[in-house]
């Protein structure tokens, strides 16, 4: 072989595995001749534009790529060839097949041609467009949570954990606290409590501590101005990957429009509370009095009159026991009456009693009460400076309460009350004072009884009078007090409704008992809840539109009838919703107040089917009565032609055999309308509820198709009933199961006793199921879904079954099948 021909055949290798090399590569390999046709190709560059080599060998790359030219790369192309510099672009091109691909392409000149190697950077393009979307959206994210936390409504701040420095807050938790974001930040968070709950403070940052959070805790914060705020601190720790705490994210609310609000509440109920007690004081007080006016009418002694006092001296003051003197003639105490319980414990024997504290001097803290004509109050007798000690066997006086008698404004005697066990007060100064104007009254009544007895008989009058007023001023005043104590709690737990306060922010402020216990929680537990925290969100939302609606508006809402789902099952309310305002008429909130209206709802439901089923029965008699007679006539003609035309034709006879069964279909539809109209009076025996079912399947027709099950209760006790219309009320309901499985079923009939009053009849198939819109008004007369029949069977059945005393109920699902439940007394007496 010549060299020529070795250097053709390399060069023919070269070509080939250079063709090899090209067809291999993933990217695009295109060789254009200096006026840019195209003298060859690669596989995959055929590929990404999907055409033949055949197709593309020759042409030009402006017949290739169209806008080469428009969009200048041609002469960059040229340019190429020109000056020998490599180019490098990227350039978009529409598959047939797969649409836009995006090309990393380079061009560069080969010993006079010119080479294009495109590289598909499709995906990495998409990656980048879709990063960059991402990072549109991030930083919109990012600007909508910055815009939420800066003007949330709640104060927001970051504490560093080990410095306890502020690190970042809202605008809000600057704007409340009248800093600017960059005078808080930095500052130790120590600094915006209030001093007065730094021991507080203390505590919940030693909880925080172990527990990593905070929640629900009222502290005080200070503003610039020193002024305090009442808040509500939330709080949560944020942690490194090894679980250090890092710093701790709080959110403050203020609550001090609530605490103004709870703290009137309170002064409210505080005066209400004391105002309760001084009027029943004073009711006391008046009742006393009265009691020893009254009382002392019939007495004969002063011994019997000051025994009354200290009896009632000593109910309304707790004491031990107490005495009442005069002074006498020669300016000495006289002891005319002294408590049991006092001489119990001084022993002193019975016929010296009296004469032993007679004609005493007027020395002591006691008798020195007269002395000095003041009432006084001792309550540690033991080291007061008028003390003489007491008497042996005298039980010692841990207290002392002295009132002296005063008449035309001279000291006559004194009523002394002691040890009441924790002291005296003003308030026992005052029932005591007033005991003692009751006793000089009846004193100077007993005194002058005999010469002026008309004179006594008018003030008694006067003290009557003086005591009704008195009593109308207690009884107004204490209907005053209810009627506030009415506003804070008693209406509110006591009335049969739901009443709920809540604020513009969806919040329950005060709820009654009835609201809280529908809700399963205690008073204290709802509030602060909102509706999110009680309902599903869609019905809490509605909810929320409606009281958003009175809040917006200022007009309230009332009589809305709307149903209400609870775990018992749906019920109806009657709602009403008012505005509520501050003292500046500005709405702060809504009052609402519903009412369960689910029985009345049941009883005007009740009361349109009785109104019906009244018309359908008056119906139902005046028809069947009606049509008996002319089926009477028809039964008669058919059965006089069946005797007269004893060779008829066979179709004659088939005709005059279906006028027969028809009729009779009739009869049983016109006995079901006078059954339904006029139930037969009941002929009640006792029998076996066992047999009675028997007896209805066999007087039945079960297809074959239908298997039955009988789980009979053997032990099953009698019972009272009139067994033809029991017969009745189970062949109807074997019909409607039969019926229910119009191709193979199982049919299940069982009997039990409940308990020694009551038996149970169910029927179970596994037929086509009732729908729960057919299960309402399964029991209503013509209410049916077959194509035979006119819907009385069942409606009979119900009529015929609570004549009996009992109940029957109907359980069902669609697909699954239905089971029919009769309960039945065994006395015949019992009520469901």
């Amino acid at each position: 072989m010549s060299t020529e021909e070795e250097l053709w055949k390399k060069l023919q290798e070269n070509e080939k595995s250079f063709k090899s090399f090209m067809d291999s590569a993933v990217d695009n390999f295109i060789l254009l001749d200096s006026k840019l046709n195209i003298i060859d190709i690669n596989k995959e560059t055929l590929i990404s534009i999907g055409l033949s080599e055949k197709k593309i060998i020759g042409k030009n790359i402006v017949d290739l790529y169209p806008d080469v030219k428009e969009s200048n790369r041609y002469d960059e192309y040229m340019e190429v060839l020109r000056t020998d510099k490599p180019l490098i672009l990227e350039d978009v091109v529409t598959h047939p097949k797969y649409g836009k691909k995006h090309y990393r392409v380079k061009v560069f000149k080969v010993e006079g041609s010119l080479g294009t190697i495109s590289t598909d950077i499709t995906e990495r393009k998409l990656v980048e467009e879709k990063l960059k979307q991402t990072l549109v959206e991030l930083k919109k994210s990012e600007e909508m949570y910055e815009d939420l936390y800066e003007n949330a409504p709640d104060m927001y701040a970051s504490i560093d954990q080990k410095t306890a420095v502020i690190i970042r807050c809202n605008k809000t938790f600057a704007q409340n606290l009248g800093y600017t974001k960059e005078r808080i930040v930095g500052r130790p968070v120590f600094e915006i409590y209030h001093p007065d709950c730094m021991e507080d403070v203390k505590k919940t940052l030693q909880s925080f501590k172990k527990t990593g959070k905070v929640q629900d805790v009222e502290l005080q914060v200070k503003r610039k101005d020193g002024s305090k705020i009442e808040v509500s601190l939330n709080a949560s720790a944020v942690r490194d990957k090894q679980g250090n705490v890092i710093y701790s994210v709080s959110a403050l609310r203020d609550i001090t429009k609530r605490k103004r609000i709870e703290l009137e509440l309170q002064k409210q109920y505080t005066y209400h509370k004391e105002l309760i007690k001084e009027l029943r004081r004073q009711s006391n007080v008046t009742e006393a009095i009265n009691k020893v006016l009254q009382e002392a009418l019939t007495c004969e002694t002063l011994e019997e009159v000051g025994k009354i006092c200290l009896s009632i001296g000593e109910d309304l003051t707790s004491s031990k026991f107490g005495f009442i003197g005069l002074i006498n003639e020669a300016g000495l105490f006289d002891t005319i009456a002294i408590s049991d319980p006092g001489f119990a414990a001084c022993k002193l024997p019975g016929s010296e009693k009296i004469e032993l504290i007679s004609n005493m001097n007027l020395d002591g803290i006691d008798r020195s009460t007269m002395r000095e004509g003041k009432s006084r109050i001792v309550n540690d007798p033991a080291n007061h400076p008028d003390s003489k000690g007491t008497p042996k066997g005298h039980p010692q006086i841990t207290a002392f309460l002295g009132v002296p008698f005063k008449r035309w404004g001279e000291t006559i005697g004194m009523i002394g009350m002691a040890n009441k066990e924790r002291g005296y007060e003003a308030a026992d100064q005052s029932a005591i004072e007033a005991i003692s104007v009751a006793f000089v009254e009846v004193l100077k009544r007993m005194q002058k009884e005999k010469e002026n007895s008309n004179k006594i008989n008018l003030m008694v009058e006067e003290l009557k009078k003086h005591k009704n007023q008195l009593e109308e001023m207690v009884e107004q005043r204490t209907e005053e007090l209810q009627d506030a104590q009415d506003e804070l709690e008693i209406i509110l737990d006591n009335v049969p409704g739901l009443i709920f306060y809540k604020d513009t922010e969806n919040k329950y402020i005060r709820v009654n008992k009835v609201i809280a216990d529908a809700h399963n929680m205690t008073k204290e537990e709802m509030v602060n809840k909102s509706l999110f925290d009680l309902y599903p969100n869609d019905e809490a939302q509605n909810y929320w539109d409606d009281d958003l609606e009175v809040i917006k508006s200022g007009k309230p809402k009332l009589n809305i009838e709307e149903p209400w789902d609870t775990p018992e099952g749906r019920s109806w309310i009657n709602s009403s919703k008012i505005p509520f305002k501050d003292e500046k008429g500005v709405i702060i909130g809504i009052v609402g107040f519903s009412t369960d209206i689910t029985e009345r709802k049941k009883m005007e439901e009740e009361l349109k089917r009785s109104e019906k089923l009244a018309i359908l029965g008056q119906l139902a008699g005046g028809v069947g009565h009606e049509l008996r007679n002319p089926l009477g006539a028809i039964k008669n003609a058919a059965f006089f032609l069946n005797m007269a035309l004893e060779e008829s034709e066979s179709e004659v006879r088939e005709s005059l055999k279906i006028i027969d069964e028809e009729v009779e279909t009739s009869e049983k539809i016109i006995s079901s309308l006078l059954d339904f109209a006029r139930p037969k009076p009941l002929n009640k025996r006792i029998v076996d509820v066992n047999d009675i079912i028997q007896k209805a399947f066999s007087r039945t027709s079960i297809p074959k198709r239908i298997k039955v099950v009988k789980k009979f209760d053997k032990k099953i006790l009698p019972i009272l009933v009139d067994p033809d219309q029991l017969i009745q009320v189970f062949i109807n309901i074997i019909s409607n199961a039969v019926q229910a499985m119009p191709k193979t079923g199982q049919m299940v009939v069982e009997s039990e006793i409940l308990d020694k009053r009551w038996v149970a009849i169910s029927f179970t198939d596994n037929g086509v199921g009732i729908s729960k819109e057919n299960l309402e008004k399964l029991f209503e007369p013509l209410f049916t879904t077959k194509t035979k029949g006119i819907g009385l069977g069942l409606a009979v059945s119900k009529t015929l079954v609570e004549g009996h005393n009992g109940s029957i109920e109907v359980q069902s699902k669609i697909g699954k099948g239905s089971t029919f439940i009769i309960k039945l007394p065994i006395n015949g007496k019992g009520v469901v």
